[in-house]
């Protein structure tokens, strides 16, 4: 008889079931799904994306940090979300919202969204929008800095939308801290 731990004993009764059930499926890749179709929303592939954090210090000492995760995929559709915040002796702002546009050209993206969080005080309103580009530089220790544009803030979500379809370069930032990934 052999001396076996109850942890050992545990283990392999939970490793028996797997070996048996890899084991008979017969198949050159025994952890590919069996008869499970792609999520529809899937089916369309990724065509573009950016993602990342980039922080640029304001001329009032403060700091602006701007983080978005957005996608474009094959079939048209746009998803992601991003957050903006400025922290200093001017008016601090955080806004939160939804990705509704991205264009990817070369390592340049122009993104837009909606905007859902807007804690300013005092702008009288809230904007129907938001504009940024974005200049991936490349990654790692001696790559440069991203760039970032200022945040452009739109009446209505049509223009985000102009904005996206005819993208025109603005003036942009260094950031000193953070990373930009443009795909």
């Amino acid at each position: 008889m052999h001396n076996m731990t109850k942890g050992a004993a545990n283990a392999l009764l939970i490793a028996l079931p797997i070996v048996a059930a890899v084991g008979c499926t017969g198949r050159d890749d025994p952890m590919a799904p069996v008869g499970v179709a792609a999520p529809a929303y899937l089916e369309g592939g990724v065509v573009a994306s950016v993602q990342g954090s980039g922080h640029i210090k304001q001329p009032d000492g403060g700091s602006r940090v701007f983080t978005l995760n957005a996608a474009t995929y094959a079939d048209g559709r746009v998803t992601g979300t991003y957050t903006l915040e400025t922290t200093g002796p001017e008016t601090p702002i955080r806004v939160k919202g939804n990705i509704t546009c991205l264009v990817v050209d070369g390592s340049s993206a122009f993104i837009g969204g909606d905007v859902d969080r807007f804690d300013a005080n005092p702008f009288p309103t809230v904007p129907g929008g938001i504009a940024v580009e974005i200049i991936d530089r490349g990654e790692g220790a001696g790559a440069d800095p991203d760039l970032l544009s200022p945040a452009f803030f739109t009446e209505t979500q049509q223009e985000v939308l102009d904005y996206c379809a005819a993208p025109a370069p603005g003036p942009v930032f260094e950031t000193e801290q953070g990373n930009f990934q443009v795909r």
